[in-house]
């Protein structure tokens, strides 16, 4: 198999090869214009490797040779059929021919890292905007990630949200022909595209590099001009505050990573007069030439605009990429009605539980668990369940929490679910809904995912909730910017519940072998810190509170309240066995994968804060890479001193709205005393939420927000981001809709009214 490079040939390269986008480039260096180099690995590689693989399983085989029906229609076959191809690409072996090509190829792009990018033969519907569903990244130039990166990339071909749209515009998928173009990454001062069109011509542009997938944009500074006077008759100032550089001089034994770097204030437009007259001057001979309706991403490197990609830009009577289906509706009575805790749909057989003393080990497999409340012993074994209808009426519990995590559909507050399901063989449970019926619809599609690459770039951070990092799968990626809550009390439940030896005390048995209590740590913490890395993980240490967990030895008496005792920080004065070991295992990891934070919990005073610093300082975390220790804002307190805070330590704040409100209000969500949109909306802790921001950003201090249960309204994202929130961080099932809301929160507000913010 020969690899093909972009600056070295005779004649253009062929489409039907290549792919549209690197025929491209390769034509734009036969007109004489200066190209990024790279490699492309031509749509022949993607073919003898699903033929290899459909040698050996007939679901390709008979996809590739026309034979497969399916029922493009079906979400769930889609699913299915997705799901079973892009596990096949992603473990089977590239061809020994294609490893050694590259093998002997990517060291001679002399570069760390490089980007792995698509070029799609256009065929007859497929439209131009399609290579929106693929991802682009940033990998390390090692063999071993670019191999698993253009994997990655084939199996998008496949997925359903794709098989969907080629279905719905009449795309033969065997027809399908994918090239892979790999370029380096170079330390560009200034980057970004410039589009032509038969009016005119658009320019934006940014310091340093293209942002990294998954990370937010940068402003770009705009200009547009026509062609008749090459003037500029619009400019905008993006005012960048941010900006992403190759670091290509790692320190020995580290790798170069893609690094954020602040721009002080008033440094200027990015393009000097000479380079927006060079990339003007690009703009017209691509006009001249007779091209006129296509976008150039360019990079300035030495002394001229380095061309990258090239996209045809979408003319008006292209297909519209795939939306997603609409939910079926539901036109039988319900049985039940609650409220929603978890989205979803299911239906299977009642398992009712009438005791809280019930064995959770002989709860059923995928049967729909009924109970009058969630006892904590049956946290562990949630994952085991279809469904879940409680009559607890607590949004906010850990059953709840653990429930859109797994994915599992949940109803909460359920009146009388346990009597009027006695006796019941099997119901329908409709999370989106929040209604239980005693039958699903005829045909019931759940909506098809959106694309990961096309949910939009936002300048505030989104991040995900995590509290199982055993359930966590590094290969379905996720939109996020990194993980701004990991639960630490969640994942160790299951610990503290059994032991490698027999003992009717686990958490003792833990506490007495801290080596183990480590190892065990790093190995339920290491998938998720190395899926995200570089992206920052947030891990929240133990906050040793609820009656859920067992009690630690040497505590003092619990009080009526747990949420009022000896909690938080406070119980590390007490014993602090769990958090050293807690530190002991971020160190570890932290040495590894560089992109650990640590969040102190329920932080009542500036020596509480204090003395925990001092733990944390004493392993050494605070002196290693990216490491930050941030506080959790969930104690009024804070508002008055969060100066002193900076003062002692404090690198950022994670509000945590639950606990806050709680204090603030004297008020228990769930306890009926206020509604959860009275709570959502209640002038107090709006203003609480605003000053804490401000004053936090007077402080240069970054801040985001960790929301589970707060109802994040168009409305109020609008506050939060126009008081300077850097990230919120949400469940993983709201992921998509919550970036979707800030991305048009954020263009409706005016970029100078945003409030500058050290996006770390």
């Amino acid at each position: 198999m020969d690899v093909l490079w972009l600056d070295c040939f005779s004649t253009p390269f062929d489409r039907c090869h290549v792919g549209d986008t690197a025929a491209a480039l390769s034509q734009l260096a036969q007109d004489g214009e200066f190209i990024a180099p790279g490699i492309v690995i031509p749509v022949t590689a993607l073919a003898d490797f699903l033929k290899q693989i459909g040698d050996d399983h007939g679901l390709v085989g008979d996809l590739l040779d026309r034979s497969l029906r399916f029922d493009g229609g079906n979400y769930r076959v889609l699913h299915h059929l997705a799901q079973n191809i892009r596990q096949l690409i992603q473990t089977t072996p590239l061809p020994q021919d294609l490893r050694i090509a590259l093998d002997n190829t990517l060291p001679r792009l002399a570069s760390p890292m490089v980007r792995i990018s698509p070029s799609l033969v256009y065929g007859a519907g497929q439209g131009f905007m399609v290579e929106a569903m693929w991802r682009s990244p940033c990998v390390r130039n090692q063999l071993i990630t670019v191999t698993a990166a253009m994997q990655n990339l084939w199996g998008e071909l496949f997925a359903a949200r794709n098989l969907f749209y080629w279905h719905q515009q009449g795309v033969v998928i065997a027809d399908l022909q994918l090239a892979v173009i790999i370029q380096p990454v170079v330390a560009a001062q200034a980057s970004g595209t410039l589009t032509i069109q038969a009016t005119g011509w658009a320019i934006d542009a940014i310091r340093g590099l293209p942002h990294p997938e998954g990370l937010p944009t940068p402003a770009c500074d705009h200009y547009r001009g026509s062609w008749h006077g090459g003037k500029i008759s619009q400019w905008r100032d993006g005012r960048q505050d941010h900006a992403y550089y190759l670091d290509s001089e790692p320190e020995e034994g580290e790798w170069a990573t893609i690094a954020p770097r602040p721009i002080a204030d008033g440094a200027g437009a990015v393009l000097t007069s000479l380079e927006l007259a060079a990339l003007q001057a690009l703009g017209r001979r691509c006009y001249e030439g007779g091209d006129r309706h296509h976008t150039l991403t360019w990079q300035w490197y030495d002394t001229l605009p380095q061309i990258t990609h090239y996209r045809q830009r979408e003319p008006a009577h292209a297909p519209p990429l795939p939306q997603p289906l609409p939910l079926p509706t539901t036109t039988t009575d319900p049985l039940l009605t609650g409220v929603s805790a978890a989205r979803g749909t299911i239906e299977g057989p009642v398992f009712s539980i009438d005791s809280a003393d019930t064995d959770p080990a002989q709860f059923p497999v995928g049967a729909i668990w009924v109970a009058a409340y969630f006892a904590p012993p049956w946290l562990p074994y949630l994952y085991r369940a279809g469904g879940l209808i409680l009559e607890q009426a607590q949004m906010t519990s850990h059953a709840a929490l653990m429930a859109r995590e797994l994915g599992i559909p949940a109803l909460v507050g359920v009146v009388g679910a346990v009597r009027s399901l006695q006796g019941v063989a099997s119901v329908y449970l409709d999370g989106n809904q929040g209604v239980v019926l005693s039958h699903g619809p005829p045909n019931p599609e759940p909506a098809p995912v959106m694309p990961t690459a096309g949910q939009g770039l936002t300048l505030t951070q989104v991040w995900v909730n995590l509290s199982q990092p055993q359930t966590f799968n590094p290969q379905i990626p996720l939109p996020v910017d990194g993980v701004g809550l990991l639960r630490s009390e969640l994942m160790m439940l299951p610990l503290l519940q059994t032991a490698p030896e027999p003992t009717p005390t686990p958490l003792l048995w833990w506490l007495a072998h801290p080596e183990e209590w480590v190892e065990e740590l790093v190995t339920r913490l290491r998938p998720v810190v190395a899926a995200f890395a570089p992206r920052p993980v947030f891990y929240r240490s133990t906050d040793w509170r609820s009656l859920d967990f067992p009690a630690l030895p040497n505590l003092p008496p619990r009080g009526i309240n747990p949420a009022l005792g000896v909690r938080g920080t406070a119980v590390y004065g007490y014993n602090a066995s769990i958090f050293d070991g807690e530190l002991l295992a971020l160190q570890q990891l932290q040495a590894e994968y560089g992109n650990l934070r640590l969040i102190l919990p329920f932080v009542r005073s500036v020596a509480e804060w204090q003395a925990a610093r001092d733990r944390v300082a004493a392993v050494g975390l605070l002196n290693t890479g990216n490491f930050e220790l941030w506080l959790m804002a969930e104690v009024p307190s804070v508002l008055f001193q969060l100066p002193d805070y900076a003062a002692a330590g404090v690198q950022g704040v994670a509000i945590g709205p639950r606990d806050l409100a709680q204090l603030l209000l004297g008020v228990e969500p769930g306890s009926g005393v206020l509604t959860a949109a009275d709570l959502d909306d209640h002038p107090a802790l709006w203003a609480a939420l605003e000053s804490l921001i401000q004053t936090a950003n007077d402080l240069n201090l970054p801040t985001s927000l960790c929301s589970s249960t707060l109802h994040l309204s168009p409305a109020n994202l609008e506050r939060l981001i126009a008081a300077g929130i850097m990230a919120i961080s949400v469940e993983r099932d709201t992921v998509v809709q919550i970036r979707q809301q800030i991305l048009a929160v954020e263009r409706a507000l005016l970029r100078a009214s945003l409030p500058r913010r050290d996006l770390r």
